[in-house]
């Protein structure tokens, strides 16, 4: 069997009940009681490195997608960016140039970003420092484009993204729950049969299970938009990243009143970044932080 490779690895909390037997002495016998408790258990997470296959896969993935939407009726987008171009679009002239000055600084904050290199804690509050300036950003451009950016997330081509956003993440997604080894989050099989299992963990709403599954996602996200440039460090980043701004999921530690927060189910997030200068993508609810990535030109 071939052996297994993984993009990154990292652990997530389960709230797991174990029996717990205690000795006991009364009126001078000894009498043991067994009780349930609920603690908290490391599970191992992480993303699979895929191969050459499964690259090939997913390019005829995006390529039948984005054929089925264009047969079905969807614009491309670069026939909606320019029918906007043409009209002159909904934006003022203050708007656009405010628009041209954010693109720059983006292309700039990622260009730092990526060529920020090294695991000492000064590089890796650098690359915090640039996220945090980076979602500023975007949240100003989303602020800007939100009168529009609708008509765009239903192109073809960002359908067709989302899609194979969520492709990826069926396919990629791996837990070692048992300790027995790494093994895919959802059913072996086609992308349907892989579907059909993610509604099963949305049917059940297991706030592990959803966690693990978010989380990793938007890792997916981000990989998928920087590729070869994504070193462990980055991962790491937007780990912390998405845990701090996004993630409500909690496991209390053994001694306390118990209680795992309930995570409402959702489909595979897809925290779509800001493309400039003309489009912003689409964004699940809660918004998430977009992240560095190549800047789209019109």
């Amino acid at each position: 069997m071939k052996e297994l490779k993984f993009l990154y690895e990292s652990t997530l909390k389960k709230q797991v009940e174990e029996s717990v037997i205690e000795t006991r002495e009364e009126q001078g016998q000894k009498i043991e009681i067994k009780r349930t408790v609920k603690k908290s258990k490391p599970i191992k997470i992480a993303v699979l490195k895929p191969d050459r296959k499964l690259f090939k896969a997913a390019e005829m993935f995006y390529a039948k997608t984005l054929s089925e939407y264009l047969k079905a009726g969807l614009l491309p987008y670069s026939l909606v960016a320019k029918r906007y171009a043409n009209d002159g679009g909904p934006l003022t002239e203050r708007e656009k140039s405010r628009l041209k000055e954010l693109r720059d600084e983006a292309r700039q904050l990622e260009k730092d970003f990526f060529a920020a290199v090294g695991d000492d804690k000064t590089q890796k509050d650098t690359k915090n420092d640039l996220l945090v300036k980076i979602n500023s950003i975007n949240a100003e451009v989303s602020t800007i484009q939100n009168a529009y950016s609708d008509i765009f997330d239903s192109t073809a081509e960002m359908k067709s993204r989302n899609d194979t956003i969520e492709w990826w993440s069926l396919f990629l997604i791996y837990c070692d729950e048992d300790g027995s080894g790494y093994k895919s989050v959802f059913t072996e099989g086609t992308y349907d049969e892989r579907i059909t299992s993610l509604e099963d963990y949305e049917d059940k709403a297991v706030p592990f299970y959803i966690e693990m599954i978010k989380r990793l996602s938007y890792l997916i996200s981000f990989w998928f938009t920087a590729r070869d440039t994504v070193t462990q460090i980055d991962f790491s980043t937007m780990e912390k990243l998405y845990v701090d701004t996004m993630s409500d999921y909690k496991v209390e530690e053994a001694g306390e009143d118990l209680k795992v927060n309930e995570v409402t189910p959702t489909a595979v997030p897809v925290p779509s970044p800001v493309i400039l200068p003309v489009t912003v993508g689409s964004e699940p609810t809660p918004t998430p932080v977009s992240v560095p990535v190549p800047v789209m030109e019109a």
